[in-house]
């Protein structure tokens, strides 16, 4: 090929060019496309930090956006608050169980040495009889002031709860980079207002790029998933080239697209594969690029 691929528009001119100088020996034509992600708002808000370009190449965990989470802040302020208040009450119920359970414990001892002496005919049975009366007394006590102080329990566990839930709304509320990739296109901008779900930006990971190419029948019975082939694409006024893999090929033929033309101009359909290709960093999404099947 020798004239720089600038738009995708004349890819048909630079191929019919191609044919003259690479002995009409490549077995598919197409472009190549990166796996993207587009990263959306899980929450409502104003975006207070979008630090982040068209074309930066960030890396993983590096945060690309922060939402304003104050009044998240102050939510989760008020519910710790909250907390407290209720904790204390937490702890005088405890207090006043501890009480009542040091009170059965005593006379529980109590019991124990007063059969003691019931045995032995030293006192009436009528006072063993009261202490085991006051021990029932007491546990049913206990049980009544933890059953009307249950809800209580139940509020501040309720509580805690909440407030986790506010700490993992203030974590989504900035999102993160979740690999090593380059912002392919941004769609808001710091101060605009954000709802759920609302795309912020598309990144790429450029480790490794995609050629979709087209191939006709005759190509196609040559290579199958995993097959190893030479990717060729313009680098400058030469043609570089870098090894690849199919992963994939489509299971049904279609007709070759507008801006793809095989060398043979009579077939009109053609079959999709996928070549994966380790980037070193001259490949960019969208330039027109061909293969060869390695002999």
């Amino acid at each position: 090929m020798k004239t720089k691929s600038t738009l995708w528009i004349v890819v048909v001119s630079m191929l019919l060019t191609a044919c003259s100088g690479s002995d009409n020996s490549s077995d598919g034509y197409g472009s190549f496309e990166a796996e993207d992600c587009l990263l959306s708002a899980e929450l409502p808000g104003k975006i207070i930090a979008f630090d982040v370009s068209e074309g930066d190449k960030v890396d993983s965990g590096k945060v690309l956006m922060v939402i304003d989470t104050i009044p998240l802040y102050l939510k989760k302020q008020q519910l710790e608050s909250s907390q407290k208040a209720i904790g204390s009450k937490v702890s005088g119920i405890v207090a006043q169980i501890a009480v009542l359970e040091k009170q059965k414990e005593q006379i529980e001892i109590e019991i124990k040495r007063m059969e003691k002496l019931v045995a032995s005919q030293s006192v009436p049975s009528k006072q063993l009889d009261d202490l085991r009366n006051q021990s029932e007394v007491l546990k049913k006590q206990i049980e009544s002031v933890r059953t009307q102080n249950a809800p209580v329990m139940y509020e501040l566990e309720s509580l805690g709860f909440q407030v986790k839930q506010l700490d993992d709304q203030i974590f989504r509320s900035v999102i993160h980079a979740p690999c090593n990739a380059t912002v392919v296109e941004k769609y808001a901008e710091a101060y605009e207002y954000v709802s759920p779900g609302k795309g912020v930006c598309k990144i790429a990971g450029m480790q490794f790029m995609y050629l979709r190419a087209y191939v006709d029948e005759t190509s196609l019975s040559k290579i199958k998933t995993g097959t190893t082939v030479r990717v060729l694409f313009d680098e400058n006024d030469a043609i570089a080239e870098l090894p690849g893999t199919v992963t994939w090929i489509s299971p049904e033929a279609e007709f070759t697209p507008k801006t793809i033309q095989t060398r043979d101009e009579r077939a009109s359909l053609v079959y999709a594969v996928k070549i994966k290709v380790a980037n070193d960093g001259r490949i960019k999404i969208g330039m027109p690029g061909e293969f060869v099947i390695a002999k």
